[in-house]
């Protein structure tokens, strides 16, 4: 069954620096389309999607992992092997220590760097993330104003900074 609806196609980037970040953004990708341009697709042509969207690499990969019958043809089967594939074990320590080494790069918007900070919290495995969100911000944001701001002030939403 062929579609003619154009969409944008995900494609993972098996280059990326931050592999599981990327395949993050690859599954919800994927996800989108299965439930938006191609909902109602039969699971085994959804899994042929999946091939062309994994890339030549991710076709290798795909040829290491154990299936069991009928794995192969179902997408979600698909996406949740290369989730276990390309997951890393969850070192806090470590997850914090990068966290706290990002800094905003030159040029870099603000809602850039938070949403890199984000993300970088989700393995932290803190009680409060909003709360070390807004130390990381205050450490590591170059705008020496939006440090002075939040840094005067008890601020609940970091966003009324900028």
């Amino acid at each position: 069954m062929a579609t003619n609806i154009q969409f944008d196609h995900p494609r993972m980037d098996w280059g990326a620096r931050h592999l599981y970040s990327e395949y993050q953004r690859f599954k919800q990708h994927v996800e989108f389309t299965c439930q938006g341009p191609l909902a109602g697709t039969n699971p085994k042509v959804l899994a042929g999607w999946m091939g062309m969207w994994l890339g030549q690499e991710g076709r290798e990969v795909f040829k290491t992992l154990q299936w069991d019958d009928g794995e192969m043809e179902d997408h979600a089967k698909i996406i949740e092997k290369f989730q276990d594939y390309i997951s890393p074990q969850k070192n806090k320590r470590v997850a914090r220590f990068k966290a706290q080494q990002r800094k905003q790069k030159e040029g870099e918007t603000f809602d850039f760097f938070i949403k890199d900070l984000k993300l970088l919290v989700m393995d932290c495995e803190y009680t409060d993330s909003n709360d070390i969100l807004i130390d990381l911000i205050i450490n590591g944001v170059r705008q020496p104003k939006v440090q002075e701001r939040m840094l005067s002030r008890e601020i609940p939403d970091f966003k009324r900074c900028y």
